[in-house]
This record gives C-alpha cells, structure tokens and sequence, in this order.
C-alpha cells in the first residue's frame, strides 16, 4: 500500500527534508539562495562583488511610465524585492553577519540614485526599517563584538553605519570611539548621535544634550521611552514636563504624562495631564477627565475647561455641546453658541426656555451679516432658514426688521427674495 504524502514527510528527517529543497530549487537562484540562509549550519557571507554589481545595474536601470516619468524598470523592482527579502530572511534566521554585509552594500550604491528623490528615499526608508530590525534582535555579545569588527573595517562612515555600530557597542571605548568619528552634521546624524548618547552615555550627558539640542520633540521621545524602559517614572515625567513646556502645542508628552500618573496612581497628576490634553483638541480624554474628577469637584473641572476652551478653533471645542447639554449646563450652552453663532440653528432648542431673550438677539446679529453680494444661494438659504427659526422661538417682530434691512440692503439680489418666498417669509 503506497504511503500517503503527509505520512512519508512524517517520517523523513529534517536534514533529508533540506537536502531534497535544496536539490529542487537548484534551478532557482534566489529559492536556494534563501534556504541556503535559513538551513545552513554554517555563518554564510555573501558574494560581494557581484552582488555590488547586480546592485549598480538594478539601480541604473531605469525606464519611463505613461506619464513619463522615471522609475525602476520591473526586472529591478524584482530584484530590489528579493535582495530585501534575503535581508528579512537572513535577520529571521540569525545570519545577522550576512544581512548587515547586505544593508551596507545597498548603502555604498544608493547614492547612485540621489538625483532621484522619490527612488532614493522610498529605499532608503526600507534599508533603515532592515537596520532597526537587526539593532533591535537579540544578538549574542560575541556575535555583536564581532559585527562592531566588521562594521569598524569600512571606511565611509554613514548614517547606516553609524546606526548598526551603535546598536553592536559592548564596551564604553566602543562609544567613545564611535563619538569621536562622526563628525558630519545634518538632522539624520543628529538623532543617531542622540540615539548612541541613550544607549552609552551618562544620564547628565544625555540630559545636557538635550537641553543643547533638543529642538526635535523626537530626541524627548526617545529619552522618555529610555526611562520609561528602564523603570525611572520619575525621570520620565521630568522629562515629559520639560518637553511639553518646549512644545506646548504638541499633545505627545501630554499623553506620555497622563499614562505615567496613572501608572503611579497620581490621581491629582492624571488629572492635570487629561485637562491639558482636551485642550490641545484631544477630546476623547473628557470620559477620562470626568472619571478622574469627584462628584464635588466634576463642576468647578467643567467651568475651567470652558475657560480654557476661550478663543480655541472650533476643531477643538466642538466636542463641548454634547457635553454641557448632558450636564444641562445652558448658560455655557449660550457662551458657546455666542462662539459659534452658525451653531446656534443646531442647538437653539436647548436655550430657548431660559435664553430666549439672548438667543434671539444673537440670531438677529446673525441674520444681518450672514450674505453679501457675492455669496452663494446656500448662504441665502442658510439665512432663509435662520430667520424661520427666530420667528419661532418669539422673535416675529425682529425678524421682519431683519427681512426689511436685508431687502433695502440689497434691493436687486434676486436670491434673497426667492429663498425667502419658499421659506414662506414673503
């Protein structure tokens, strides 16, 4: 009886199983070329000089679309796809020597592609992406010594190399070396001198660095995800204190604050950091304000985050009616929609039992600067619609005035009569 398939894989050995794919994809290059990756029992080191070459013609090759623009010709999109994907595989399978020869072999010919922006950067991100993936695996420190030997050995140092160098230190002459050779300047450069400062430094180092600078909220960033890393709160909230003073209209470091006082069961702290981050227009933190607040308190909190909310940008307070009418909080109902008098058409419901004296004035002055000789039907509609409002909440009398000032304003403007007729104002 012949066995089935699943049976005889079953049954085979892992080294027979190999040897039969290899044997298989002996045909395709970049099949065996991977396996040969993941399986070999051995460190593998790449071809340097052809594959430099294949990398140079690949990058050269270049071919017009539709719209003629330039771009890859699609052998080398192929071939760019497969050599990332050998870098991948290789990380995957700890062929970190491999992979790392592979990003610094890209990195020397990309500057083949500098006169073309849009190729340049869209490979240059993907050859970071595969640095940060090989700086973040968990190396063996004598695999790390030895990749810090091969990477000291080329003589250009880059941004890429600088990065692979920084994420192999193992001893402090390491960092001090590498310190003292980068010398180029550029906002790149920068943030890896910054990101070898986190990871060797001292802490006073670091935050004199920061304080010379950080005129980058990413350098805050990383300094605050150090500490918080580490398990040093306190300093974490240090630093996103003195972040948010430096970038007050940023609500990153607000929110770095508000999970760390929580974390801390800093109540108080919490608070403060959700109160901050509403009004930098993230809204969705008011459940999260509401919860931190007493009963007791919860109201004395609203009247101060409308106070906060003065002279904001309608993005960022309209989340507040919702709010206030749920707290039946009219009379900042009537602050906002003063704010916001086209908001006044949504809302008017709510005011009218108490406010109607105010909303009708507020509806008058509306009425009377909403159209101009240039504006378009919709606005003479929205006006059409404004003053059957005011007449039904009171104010008929207001609204004729209104109606004959607008028709002595623009006597010829057939738009304002014809919208007034179907709204059965005329």
């Amino acid at each position: 009886m012949i066995e089935n398939l699943p049976t005889l894989l079953q049954k085979a050995s892992k080294d027979s199983l190999i040897d039969f794919l290899m044997q298989e994809a002996g045909k395709d290059a970049s099949l065996a070329r991977r396996l040969h990756i993941a399986f070999g029992e051995e460190t593998i080191s790449p071809n340097v000089d052809v594959i430099r070459n294949l990398l140079q013609v690949s990058l050269t090759d270049l071919e017009s679309d539709s719209y003629d623009d330039l771009g890859f010709s699609q052998e080398s999109e192929q071939f760019l796809d497969s050599y990332f994907h050998d870098i991948e595989v290789a990380i995957a399978h700890t062929q970190f020597s491999y992979a790392t020869q592979l990003c610094l072999l890209l990195d020397e010919t990309l500057p083949l592609l500098q006169h073309m922006d849009y190729q340049y950067d869209m490979l240059y991100e993907r050859l970071k992406q595969c640095c940060n993936a090989i700086a973040d695996a968990a190396i063996p420190i004598s695999d790390k010594q030895s990749l810090y030997a091969l990477l000291s050995d080329y003589d250009n140092l880059t941004p890429t190399r600088i990065r692979l160098m920084t994420a192999m230190i193992t001893e402090e002459k390491q960092a001090q070396q590498l310190r003292e050779m980068i010398v180029e300047e550029g906002r790149e450069v920068e943030e890896l001198t910054f990101l070898l400062l986190i990871r060797t430094a001292s802490k006073e180092e670091q935050r004199q660095y920061l304080l010379d600078h950080g005129y980058e909220p990413e350098f805050w960033k990383l300094s605050i995800e150090k500490a918080i890393q580490e398990e040093r709160k306190n300093e974490a909230i240090e630093l996103a204190q003195e972040a948010n003073r430096r970038f007050k209209y940023s609500h990153i470091f607000s929110e770095y604050l508000f999970r760390l006082y929580k974390e801390m069961g800093d109540r108080q702290g919490a608070l403060y950091a959700a109160f901050n981050l509403i009004a930098k227009g993230e809204s969705h933190y008011v459940t999260e304000l509401k919860a931190l607040s007493t009963p007791d308190s919860w109201k004395t909190t609203l009247e101060l985050l409308c106070d906060a909310m003065e002279g904001k940008s309608f993005h960022v307070v309209r989340f507040l009616p919702e709010l206030l009418i749920e707290e039946g909080n009219y009379e900042r109902m009537l602050w906002y929609v003063k704010q916001f008098p086209k908001e006044s058409l949504r809302y008017y419901k709510y005011l009218v039992p108490t406010y109607a004296a105010e909303l009708i004035e507020l509806l008058v002055q509306q009425s009377l600067h909403m159209v101009s000789e240039e504006s378009s039907r919709y606005a003479f509609t929205e006006l059409a619609n404004t003053l059957k409002v005011l007449k039904s909440i009171g104010g008929e009398k207001e609204m004729q005035h209104c109606i004959d000032v607008l028709l002595e304003q623009y006597p010829r403007k057939m738009m304002l009569k014809q919208e007034l007729r179907k709204a059965g104002l005329l």
